[in-house]
């Protein structure tokens, strides 16, 4: 398996969880990148290359951007359904305009629009992690892959170095 701290940066999914990534031939390799985080960041970049100097928002459309994305997380993470790529990448792509949204307030100094997203972020923070706190050992199972992707990266280094 292809244990790099690339992989890992690109991927950031354990082996077991490949189904939540695209894999893209770059020469005789493949780059193997996170769907949602592909989706999220090719929005962003395009949000903010056709943004205004001017924010005109309903306050319920930026409060609802992120939504699906922290939906299809949560439910993957407490094991109560399968997502699929295509899922992922739209709800990237959502949470990737929210995020250009929120870089643009920031930019503009748009002091009322910050608050709002803070207090927004606070709100699905808080609501993601007190459901994961509401399921005993979810968050346990949820990180087992990954840590185990770790070891194993750490051991293989050990030997190899």
């Amino acid at each position: 398996m292809m244990f790099s701290l690339r992989y890992l940066f690109f991927a950031h999914h354990p082996p077991c969880q490949l189904d939540r990534t695209f894999e893209i031939p770059f020469g005789n390799r493949k780059i193997v990148l996170c769907a949602r985080c592909t989706a999220q960041y090719t929005a962003l970049i395009l949000y903010l290359l056709v943004a205004r100097r001017t924010l005109v928002f309903d306050y319920w459309v930026i409060a609802l951007l992120p939504l699906g994305a922290s939906i299809d997380w949560l439910t993957q993470a407490l094991e109560w359904r399968l997502s699929n790529n295509i899922l992922r990448s739209i709800t990237g792509g959502l949470f990737g305009v929210w995020l250009g949204i929120s870089i643009q307030a920031l930019w503009l100094r748009q002091k009322e629009l910050i608050i709002f997203l803070l207090i927004q972020s606070g709100f699905y923070l808080f609501g993601v992690l007190g459901t994961l706190a509401l399921r005993p050992g979810s968050l346990n199972r949820y990180l087992e892959p990954y840590e185990m992707f770790v070891r194993e990266y750490v051991q293989q280094k050990a030997k190899s170095g």
